[in-house]
């Protein structure tokens, strides 16, 4: 576990001054075992956790692992608290469950809990993303994260992160639609992107992606397009399930009622209309910019000749056809939490 004691989670979590370390504990834990350890794989999270276990103080460790154990926890903090919330408003014990409140301290009140836990978790997913921000800076320092399945899985496609996304295609909650959208933007580049590019293309770009060879700027500047085709198109197919919610009561959406009790029933899910309407421009904002690469293509074929077809060069090749509201090989569906 990275924390010993109460003080030291308190720099990370808001939390008050009062709560015992032993009553956070296995949530620390559940954290760390849920968004910490993946992301580091168990090579390095396993060394960072002996070494500080071991330590006597933080001091002792080097230089590289309190770097590492600072960003960790900047994402544990608001992870503590976005798990923790609804525990704390209970205490369970011979009695059953009780609210716990004195005349100085009164329970919050159910949409002040709802909004506490929501910016936990806009926060840790924040500082998760910049946890490996660092790491990729610092891939020679932390050659065991190189070396793990969530590096590999970080490098895979084209868009890496939420911040990226948002950067592509604004949206309210960048960092989970990113998550919940990461399959569908699996098939896009290998559905559409890779039919599009053709396979020596596609393959050099992603080989030089996941690798520390430099783009030329002429290859970045394509990818930078590419990107765009992807995001669109990514937002075009995954719309239709993002407000449906599969869990132990089946396949739900979200409705108008004003139940308190119901995070998600706030806000009613938007009318069909509504929502082809938005497909519809993501897939138009698509085929435009499948048509700004086959032209960027054509016009610097001395950069790309080597890995196109003749066609696709010369800007005669026949554009991969986007049909209806999905995306020609993209029909599907993908996991939801």
């Amino acid at each position: 576990m990275l924390f010993k004691k109460t003080d030291t989670v308190l720099q990370y979590a808001e939390l008050t001054s009062g709560i015992q370390f032993n009553s956070i504990r296995s949530t620390i834990n559940l954290v760390e075992q849920q968004h910490i350890a993946p992301v580091l794989g168990s090579t390095l999270f396993n060394s960072l956790n002996t070494a500080y276990t071991a330590a006597a103080d933080e001091t002792a460790l080097n230089a590289d692992q309190q770097n590492l154990l600072e960003k960790c926890r900047w994402v544990i903090g608001p992870m503590l608290c976005y798990y923790y919330a609804p525990k704390s408003e209970v205490k369970l014990g011979e009695s059953g469950a009780q609210r716990v409140e004195s005349d100085t301290n009164k329970t919050a009140y159910q949409n002040q809990v709802v909004n506490y836990r929501e910016q936990n978790l806009r926060e840790g997913e924040l500082a998760t993303e910049l946890l490996l921000q660092f790491l990729d800076e610092n891939q020679t320092k932390y050659t065991a994260w190189v070396d793990s399945p969530g590096f590999q899985k970080y490098k895979e496609l084209f868009i890496k992160s939420g911040s990226e996304f948002q950067d592509l295609f604004t949206s309210h909650s960048p960092y989970r639609n990113y998550l919940a959208m990461r399959g569908k933007m699996q098939d896009v580049e290998q559905n559409n992107i890779r039919p599009l590019l053709g396979d020596d293309l596609f393959n050099h770009l992603k080989e030089l992606d996941q690798s520390e060879e430099e783009f030329s700027e002429n290859e970045e500047a394509l990818l930078k397009k590419i990107k765009k085709v992807i995001a669109y198109l990514t937002v075009a197919s995954a719309i239709p399930f993002l407000n449906v919610r599969m869990d132990a009561n089946g396949i739900t959406v979200m409705n108008n009622s004003s139940a308190q009790n119901d995070q998600m029933a706030k806000r009613s899910a938007a009318p069909d209309t509504i929502l082809n309407s938005v497909i519809s421009a993501c897939n138009d904002a698509a085929k435009s910019w499948i048509n700004n690469v086959t032209t960027f293509l054509a016009a610097n074929p001395e950069d790309f000749a080597e890995y196109l077809p003749d066609p696709l060069v010369t800007g005669t090749q026949t554009q991969p056809q986007i049909k209806g509201s999905q995306p020609e090989c993209l029909n599907g569906s993908f996991g939801l939490i």
